[in-house]
């Protein structure tokens, strides 16, 4: 059976961490595609919903008025 003769320092193993998630990161940034928004032409993430105009797929998803009520309440 495999035993290791020293203890893994913790800047060596946080080392090997960072670098894995480096590279999970990588992978999931470069999976992200960025397109416009047919109805207000802004970039937005591949089938998700609008962030800006609550639209996904033609229809109006989110209600965007109520949306920006809440943060004004929030905000006064």
């Amino acid at each position: 059976m495999a035993v290791p003769k020293k203890k893994v320092s913790k800047g060596r193993s946080s080392r090997r961490y960072k670098t894995y998630v480096k590279k999970q990161h990588k992978k999931i940034l470069d999976k992200l595609v960025l397109v416009d928004c047919p109805q207000c032409k802004e970039k937005k993430i591949a089938h998700q919903v609008c962030k800006t105009c609550g639209t996904y797929n033609g229809r109006q998803v989110l209600d965007m008025e109520k949306k920006t009520e809440k943060v004004t309440k929030v905000l006064a």
